[in-house]
């Protein structure tokens, strides 16, 4: 399918009581509002997440004061200006229904149905195990294709644990033992997944799909795209995207970035981020080959706000400016960092990847996140990062890519047996582990004839020794103390001591390790030292990179994106400013002239 771009998702989720609602709603001027933005593709609300309907269903509860078909109206003035359409319902959160229906609820541990801010969302939800259930979101769906819609999109399906008597019955016929929270969570998920696949299938050929919730690397072939909803001020961050998007264009070729137009969060009404913040994260997708899409949420009244919309045409004229070069392209990557496939017990994205990207975005690298099903060819260089688990198959895969001539680089405890203490990879043989730090210790690096400094890890590593043949990048030297109270002193203050037998890294022909968990304390601490570290470790590995623009601030991002026809340089350079809780964007950089860039 053609990648989905130039979108708007629009929430619409309404409390009862509202007295004038629909007052102002127009669908036609809806419709030539979205069409004169440039808007090609808009989810629009069919079931809120509180459980009302915006059509006239025999299964649903229609919004109390509701009149007509709203939803019907927009779909059909939104096809008429050339505009194609998803149907948003909500598949976790339903309170109308949960409240009339608590035997198609979820109960916690406790046996509640209701728990925790009752203000919340999420306070109550629904199990995908309930049959009833299960047949209500079927209906539901039906009902909403009748409308010729082009897409479905599905809210709000995570798996959470269920304790209800049907979940309780079908784990005790598989002898699961309902006090392993980690066991009755995995039972959960394997039921949302399921099911998530059995409303796929009742939808017709060509219809998109897309459920908001699942990890993506699950529903593989299910999904016919993946939207990536990130508002970096609202608990997401700038560090989400990035990464996430690495990750998911392995997966799926469509992907969307679904940013928004709040300030702090999802029904922010009077919330509006400037055009450059809407402009940066725009930018964002395009720099990592994927579609666009800004979110708001619809007033109850009054409807859509005219001068949003024509900011959001401003942005979206440009965009479709640059699609002879961004549309029908591939992202270029020359590294590959290595996570793990998803499962109901790992997120998708860790700490360690979120610090892996960064550090690479800054030094101007290519890269890709893969999980250890996917081809390892494309590389020239792949990242172990701290906590990844291996498999006799991963093992395997990666001793043929060192073969082959490609280079890996390895992060704490990566590639190093649990039980034995040995690094897993032959070819990391020059390496032994004599113990793990439960202190952070510190790291020098190696410069003949200079005393440089100890710097920080920050969190704690292996005891490594570099053996025959091997370079030292950095020395290691464990702290004096480690933290404890020894009944007369508690102690705080943990020096280096001095020592020449551990290493911080060492490389050794195309294979290297960093003793410590160098992208996990980057992303929590950010320390440039660390970051120069790296940057010698895979200079070493990858002496001649796609992209090399040492002038550019470490703020600026570089990317390569083509088809075979054409390769485009994406130069970004941004500068978030944390005010108070948010990450707040108010106006461009603009990089100046004469900065070379060799590609």
């Amino acid at each position: 399918m053609k990648r989905i771009s130039r979108a708007v998702h629009i929430d619409f989720h309404n409390m009862p009581g509202i007295t004038d609602f629909g007052a102002e709603l127009n669908p036609g001027k809806i419709a030539r509002m979205l069409g004169d933005a440039g808007v090609t593709w808009v989810n629009l609300f069919a079931q809120c997440n509180i459980g009302f309907s915006y059509y006239p269903t025999k299964l649903g509860t229609p919004y109390p004061s509701m009149h007509g078909d709203l939803f019907g109206d927009l779909v059909r003035e939104c096809h008429a200006a050339g505009i194609k359409t998803a149907a948003y319902i909500n598949a976790g959160v339903n309170h109308e229904l949960a409240r009339k229906h608590y035997d198609w609820c979820r109960l916690d541990a406790e046996g509640r149905v209701i728990r925790g801010d009752r203000t919340d969302h999420f306070s109550r939800t629904m199990c995908y195990n309930r049959e009833g259930y299960q047949r209500y979101l079927l209906g539901i769906a039906e009902e909403v294709l009748q409308y010729d819609i082009d897409g479905l999109f599905v809210d709000c399906m995570f798996s959470m644990p269920c304790w209800c008597d049907k979940c309780t019955e079908d784990m005790l016929r598989r002898g699961i033992d309902l006090c392993d929270e980690a066991a009755v969570s995995s039972f959960a998920f394997e039921k949302t997944l399921d099911f998530a696949k059995v409303l796929r299938s009742a939808l017709p050929d060509g219809c998109c799909f897309y459920v908001n919730g699942l990890p993506f690397d699950r529903l593989q072939g299910a999904e016919s795209h993946i939207e990536l909803e990130c508002l970096p001020g609202s608990g997401w961050g700038y560090d989400y995207f990035i990464p996430m998007a690495s990750y998911a264009r392995k997966i799926n070729p469509n992907v969307v970035y679904m940013t928004g137009r709040f300030q702090m969060g999802w029904g922010d009404f009077g919330g509006y981020k400037s055009r450059a913040s809407v402009e940066n994260d725009v930018y964002d997708a395009l720099c990592q080959n994927c579609g666009v899409s800004v979110g708001d949420h619809m007033h109850p009244a009054k409807g859509l706000d005219a001068a949003l919309y024509r900011m959001v045409g401003e942005v979206y004229r440009s965009v479709a400016q640059y699609e002879p070069w961004t549309e029908n392209t591939k992202f270029i990557a020359e590294i590959g960092i290595l996570r793990n496939r998803s499962d109901s017990r790992i997120s998708l994205l860790s700490g360690s990847l979120q610090g892996a990207a960064r550090m690479l975005s800054e030094l101007k690298y290519c890269f890709d996140i893969l999980n250890e099903e996917m081809d390892f060819t494309p590389y020239r260089l792949l990242i172990l990062p701290d906590g990844l688990e291996m498999n006799a198959k991963t093992i395997e895969k990666l001793r043929r890519f060192l073969r082959a001539g490609g280079a890996v680089l390895g992060s704490g405890s990566a590639g190093v047996d649990e039980e034995t203490g040995f690094f897993i990879l032959p070819e990391f043989g020059f390496l032994s582990v004599e113990g793990r730090e439960s202190t952070p210790g510190y790291f020098r690096m190696a410069d003949e004839g200079k005393e440089t400094p100890y710097l920080a890890m920050y969190e704690p590593g292996l005891l490594m020794r570099a053996g025959e043949g091997s370079t030292v990048l950095a020395g290691q030297a464990p702290a004096y103390f480690d933290r404890h109270w020894d009944g007369l002193h508690g102690y705080f203050y943990t020096p280096p001591k001095q020592s020449g037998e551990f290493c911080a890294a060492a490389v050794k022909g195309n294979a290297a390790h960093i003793s410590f968990p160098i992208f996990l304390a980057y992303f929590l601490y950010g320390y440039v030292k660390q970051k120069e570290l790296a940057e010698d470790v895979i200079r070493r590995l990858l002496p001649r990179p796609l992209i090399r623009a040492k002038e550019l601030p470490a703020s600026a991002r570089t990317t390569l994106t083509g088809n075979g026809k054409h390769t485009l340089l994406h130069i970004k350079i941004t500068r978030p400013e944390l005010r108070g809780r948010a990450n707040v964007i108010e106006e461009h950089d603009v990089l100046p002239k004469g900065r070379r860039i060799s590609v």
